[in-house]
């Protein structure tokens, strides 16, 4: 069969042969819900589910711009300011039925917030109001104390051949395995950094967090997006890279705290990583040519579709109607 390279699926089909760790991580975790998820798009109405999602995007685009501002030879102030304004230019940082901030808050700003988070905990979007530390002034503060934090960094961004600094840098790379009909795999995602390090090339991601403990610094141990940002690395630059380095962004009421930790990957695991893709795409061929998508009931616990699956077979579709809405199919090949 051909396919489309701007769609992640064999023409005509539901059958993936573009991956990367979102889509792989939830059809390891249940087939069902890569079905309402990755492959038909239902997400919630409620965007206060997504609030951490929406909060991380616009850390990345401030972390972005501050490199890329840097890497064209502006002064750090001006990276930081700059990097600020692109922040506020995202529609994510909008109040509800209120234009752009058109400067950084002063103290005045900062009491006026807080007084409207103290009024109301159920507005949509990035503002005081839905949450205690995920807010328009946790964002700045963090962004700014996280650049003022690496302002001298022993992990230097990589230049890549056009002069921009490897920020943000998405990937599509073979994997050197097939479905059944002979279209090649593919791994993609994207980089938040590709940075030197002891003359050692790592990727470099930013998390945020309202806890840094020893047990969630050991679970990007066992990531497969870690492991698959090591792989898609490796391959798309032709040159090793050893794992990655974690900057954690530890928000808080009253300050924030950072804590940078590394991640390694053997070549063994790598080619375990390629081995586990490959099963995952034949199962969920599979689960296409039978037009079956099985529950995996032992993960429902914090899944956001469990109320839907509570239903008999024949109430589902309208459940997911009422409760969600529905996006385009999850796309892995799209460039950000």
């Amino acid at each position: 069969m051909s396919t489309n390279h701007a769609s992640p699926f064999v023409d005509g089909t539901q059958i993936q042969f573009a991956w990367d760790s979102t889509s792989l991580t939830i059809a390891m975790a249940c087939p069902q819900r890569y079905k309402f998820e990755i492959l038909d798009g239902w997400e919630p109405r409620n965007p206060n589910v997504a609030i951490a999602l929406a909060f991380g995007i616009l850390v990345h685009t401030g972390i972005e711009t501050y490199h890329q501002l840097c890497a064209s030879g502006a002064s750090f102030d001006d990276a930081v300011v700059g990097s600020l304004r692109a922040v506020m230019s995202k529609d994510d940082f909008r109040k509800p039925g209120e234009a752009l901030w058109d400067k950084i808050p002063v103290e005045a700003d900062i009491i006026e917030m807080k007084a409207a988070d103290a009024e109301d905990d159920e507005a949509d979007g990035i503002d005081l109001r839905n949450s205690k530390i995920r807010t328009r002034y946790h964002l700045f503060r963090a962004l700014v104390w996280y650049f003022d934090n690496y302002r001298t960094d022993a992990l230097q961004v990589v230049s890549l051949a056009d002069g921009t600094a490897a920020v943000e840098h998405s990937f599509r790379v073979p994997v050197g395995e097939a479905l059944s009909d002979g279209t090649p795999l593919m791994l993609s995602g994207h980089l938040d950094k590709v940075v030197l390090f002891n003359d050692q090339l790592y990727v470099s991601d930013v998390k945020t967090t309202k806890s840094i403990t020893a047990q969630w610094r050991q679970s990007f141990d066992l990531s497969h997006q870690m492991t698959g940002y090591t792989l898609g690395g490796k391959i798309g630059l032709r040159q090793p890279v050893q794992g990655a380095f974690i900057d954690g962004i530890c928000l808080q009421v009253g300050g924030v705290k950072f804590n940078r930790f590394v991640t390694v990957r053997s070549e063994s695991q790598l080619r375990e990583y390629v081995r586990l893709l490959k099963y995952t795409a034949d199962q969920a061929e599979m689960w296409f040519q039978n037009n079956y998508w099985p529950q995996n009931t032992s993960a429902c616990m914090f899944c956001q579709y469990k109320e839907v699956c509570r239903q008999p077979p024949e109430f589902r579709a309208g459940t997911l109607r009422t409760h969600f809405k529905q996006a385009p199919a999850w796309n892995p090949l799209a460039i950000r």
